[in-house]
């Protein structure tokens, strides 16, 4: 029991290594952990621990059942902010929330189970038979293994990608995410972490004349990885495009209360939101996901009326967050662009320009196949959402072509590619509208961050982000947060970016084949490591 307890210990640690999730502490700080902040070098020696556990040598079965707690531990201290809303915001009570996370975690769990769990079988016994000179065999294995399974992870049943490894390390590798993407830096922490694991479980010996060049190389591989290649040798992302003009956003943070955002005090909110929007001199304003959150029929008649005229009076564009009914219980949720050409003669009149959110929340706006029992036990308003399409374009404004994302689509590296190429004009910057309060002061909201940090390196453009409690931001084009509002608080952030044009080598093979190479990659590797018989 002891040894099982152990194991989800190091997997609660690892998943918190991508995002402390503790308030800052003395002892922590010392070590170089810092609240919501990814620890890198906790991360790798996690890794090492769990990869070491799951290729020493025991039965088939056990080491099956070994990934799977494993993983199943870690991809659930990984969402457990998931809990939050359900319990909360859902109407679960917090022992079925709990539940429920756990067997998500563990379904998820499942894709890890049987690509790991094959190669810890089949490759690692292998190059334990045969010496320290195919230990890199065993890492190759187990990092092709794992791609593949966070592929799958993040596109079978809609895609929950959340917590891929490589975020952690922005500070040292991010400069590799206009080139390979976040998933190309998992695969090669993956790989140096098994790497070192099977050093460290004697697939390659420690010799009495002592340490030779092939043993010494997986701990130099582990040290570089969590320190980087230093800044004076890294190639830099600003090579990968031009500027294109700065311009001054303003984007606003609600800060309103999951609890009453869809009931009596909507219309007072909607209020504010329109008078922030009247008051702002900045020539294009960014609401959050749903600032409106009722049918746009439903919206007081005096509200659509300040919010046009002040439009209609002042040379600007506003982005607004709205749901959208198109049929019987049947919804979008959409962002709709008010300018000077808006007019209140109908509400077909009302957007210049609108996107639906294309890649939908499983279970908080819609129901995966086989689970509308349990989405129908959810308290949540407007939960049945049709998804818009794939290849929505972006709107002009001032010389820039801005494309949308909605709450997590921001995630899914790959398809924000695909929407760069192929399209004339190309997106110079992108806009995220978020709504993160029904996961309170959690570690989704810096998590969230994370990740579009790592977007605007990988698409070489710069990220407005509005967000009803945060984080709204404005991150350029290096991933750097130019500018920012204080989580859990209302206000308005006013502030410039620059648009960019060019595209990173990410954007043109991602946009062209998504991650199918990688996927096809590592079913490659696994075709030419992995033996058709069992060694015994």
């Amino acid at each position: 029991m002891s040894k099982w307890l152990a194991l989800a210990a190091i997997a609660w640690l690892l998943a918190w290594s991508g995002m402390w999730p503790w308030a800052d502490h003395p002892v922590f700080q010392t070590v170089g952990i810092q609240h919501h902040q990814p620890a890198a070098w906790l991360q790798m020696v996690c890794l090492v621990v769990v990869f070491a556990a799951i290729i020493a040598p025991q039965p088939a079965r056990a080491t099956y059942v070994r990934v799977w707690w494993v993983t199943a531990n870690w991809l659930a201290a990984t969402v457990w902010w998931l809990t939050h809303s359900m319990h909360v915001y859902g109407g679960l009570s917090m022992v079925a929330a709990a539940l429920a996370v756990t067997a998500l975690a563990g379904a998820l769990a499942l894709y890890m189970t049987a690509a790991l769990g094959y190669v810890a079988t089949r490759v690692t016994p292998r190059a334990a038979v045969r010496s320290d000179r195919h230990a890199i065999t065993s890492a190759l294995a187990i990092a092709a293994a794992w791609t593949l399974a966070e592929w799958l992870r993040a596109k079978w049943f809609t895609g929950f990608p959340w917590g891929e490894l490589g975020y952690a390390h922005l500070t040292n590798w991010g400069w590799l995410a206009p080139i390979t993407g976040v998933t190309g830096v998992t695969a090669m922490v993956v790989f140096t972490a098994a790497w070192v694991a099977s050093a460290w479980s004697g697939l390659t010996k420690f010799t009495a004349q002592g340490w030779t060049m092939r043993q010494v190389m997986p701990w130099l591989a582990f040290a570089l990885v969590i320190i980087g290649l230093p800044p004076a040798v890294q190639p830099s992302p600003e090579g990968w495009g031009t500027p294109n003009g700065t311009h001054t956003v303003a984007l606003v943070q609600g800060n309103v209360d999951q609890s009453a955002k869809f009931g009596s005090n909507a219309a007072r909110d909607m209020a504010w939101y329109t008078a922030r929007v009247e008051a702002s001199d900045a020539a294009l304003t960014i609401l959050p996901e749903t600032a409106f959150p009722t049918l746009p029929e439903t919206v007081p008649a005096d509200i659509w009326r300040d919010l046009i005229r002040s439009h209609i009076t002042q040379e600007k564009a506003t982005l607004v967050g709205i749901p959208v009914q198109i049929g019987d219980n049947i919804f979008r949720n959409e962002a709709w662009l008010i300018n000077t050409q808006s007019r209140a003669a109908s509400l077909a009149d009302i957007p210049q320009y609108r996107y639906a959110k294309h890649h939908l929340v499983p279970f908080g706006e819609m129901s995966p196949p086989g689970f509308r029992w349990f989405t129908s036990q959810l308290d949540i308003p407007l939960s049945e959402f049709k998804p818009g399409g794939a290849d929505q374009p972006g709107f002009q404004w001032r010389g820039e072509t801005l494309a949308v994302t909605i709450c997590y689509e921001d995630v899914f590296g790959d398809e924000m590619a695909q929407r760069m190429t192929g399209v004339d004009p190309t997106p110079t910057a992108w806009v995220n509208m978020s709504n993160l309060a029904w996961f309170g002061d959690t570690t989704a909201i810096p998590s969230h961050l994370q990740m579009a940090r790592w977007r605007a390196l990988e698409l070489g453009r710069p990220m407005l982000r509005a967000t009803n409690t945060g984080a709204t931001a404005v991150i350029d084009h290096l991933g750097r947060v130019v500018d920012n509002l204080p989580m859990q608080t209302r206000g308005v952030l006013v502030t410039t970016f620059e648009g960019r044009t060019g595209l990173t080598p990410y954007v043109q093979w991602a946009g062209r084949w998504g991650h199918t190479p990688l996927w096809v990659l590592s079913v490659l590797v696994l075709v030419f490591l992995v033996p058709r018989k069992r060694p015994e």
